[in-house]
């Protein structure tokens, strides 16, 4: 048997959220039942899917600004990754990224003829190099496609506009595509959210309702084509029917109500982000083992650690000893750093993080 490909949600689901000091979270909690307010309708539950996926492609197209023909819905944002990876990525070479989420490199390595990482630099505040990318995408033969996150994970660093225009020109000088998964675009304001298949032909939009809502069990993802691709969307389609036929039509209906009504879901993020956000910066600036920046929008941090090189073993001692969770930095592919989540409530972030600091401590001297 090979090693898992996925090693990180293994972890997720047995050892994220073992304390009562859970920073290992990148998006916000789930959202709860009365927040959402879906209401009671067991016989819609049971109308055929199509009677209710046109209008959830329309609701999804206005959100982001462009035509329904242009949106398929997808099983969150893991569907849409892997609808993506599926269609474009056998026969070609794949440029990703580390520090990067787990799927990227695997979905890679599954689909993907070959392919070359980017390393991302703490330094040169995350940001992709376009040279790097230029080389990496012309190391092999055509067709190449650039496979990023946007705003990034685990750093949250932003492309701008610019950015993922010259990106997506470089992947069209080797006949490829700027697939860019866009889960944590939501957390930005409309007119700072950049999705780069409206702003580029050959480029891929992905996003979901998971991470800025909170509404993760919904299940509702969807992946956007750019003008040059929606030709091709039939491809997708015939992925999708062979993999899964149809979106549940309780998912759908309720994916549709929370749609209408993002801004209850934006002002609760909203508040966390008022009132939790100072707490981690202040305590970034003040501890001096830790480096890193707080990215401009989102509620989680990507902190190099002083002197430590091996931070899963610094996660279960901070878990087991300290109480209080943290990702560790290999599972990005990036050892001696920590991911830390502060989208929870400002007292249960402040004693968590006075935890991490006094778990350095004794990590140390372990």
């Amino acid at each position: 048997m090979t090693e898992p490909l996925f090693p990180y949600m293994f972890w997720a689901r047995e050892k994220a959220l073992r304390t009562p000091h859970g920073l290992s979270q990148s998006g916000m909690p789930t959202a709860s039942a009365e927040l959402l307010q879906l209401p009671a309708d067991p016989v819609a539950d049971l109308d055929p899917p199509l009677e209710w996926l046109p209008r959830v492609e329309a609701q999804i197209a206005r959100h982001v600004g462009v035509e329904p023909e242009r949106v398929i819905v997808t099983g969150g944002a893991t569907g849409a990754l892997h609808l993506a990876a599926g269609v474009c990525f056998p026969e070609s070479h794949v440029v990703t990224e580390t520090p990067s989420y787990n799927p990227f490199r695997a979905l890679a390595e599954l689909y993907a003829r070959s392919q070359t990482p980017i390393e991302r630099r703490l330094e040169e505040g995350w940001a992709l190099a376009p040279d790097a990318v230029s080389r990496a995408l012309y190391a092999r033969r055509p067709p190449a496609h650039l496979f990023v996150c946007n705003p990034h994970n685990p750093t949250g660093a932003l492309a701008g506009p610019e950015s993922l225009l010259e990106l997506a020109q470089l992947a069209s000088g080797t006949d490829g595509l700027l697939i860019s998964n866009e889960t944590y675009m939501e957390f930005a304001p409309p007119e700072k959210r950049y999705y780069a298949a409206r702003l580029a032909p050959n480029a891929i939009s992905l996003g979901s309702l998971t991470k800025a809502y909170g509404l993760g069990p919904l299940r509702i993802g969807w992946l956007v084509l750019g003008e040059g691709v929606a030709r091709e969307r039939k491809h997708f389609l015939d992925r999708q029917y062979l993999v899964s036929v149809d979106n549940p039509t309780s998912s759908l209906r309720a994916g549709l109500h929370a749609l209408k009504r993002l801004q209850v879901f934006e002002e609760r993020l909203h508040r966390v982000e008022r009132e939790s956000k100072p707490v981690f910066r202040e305590w970034l600036e003040n501890e001096e083992r830790v480096h890193g920046r707080v990215p401009p929008y989102g509620i989680s941090a990507f902190v190099a650690i002083e002197n430590v090189r091996d931070t899963h073993a610094l996660s279960e001692h901070l878990a087991l000893q300290h109480a209080v969770d943290v990702v560790p930095g290999e599972f990005f592919g990036a050892g001696g750093y920590l991911r830390i989540g502060f989208g929870v409530e400002a007292d249960v972030l402040s004693q968590g993080l006075r935890n991490l600091s006094e778990g350095l401590t004794s990590f140390a001297q372990s």
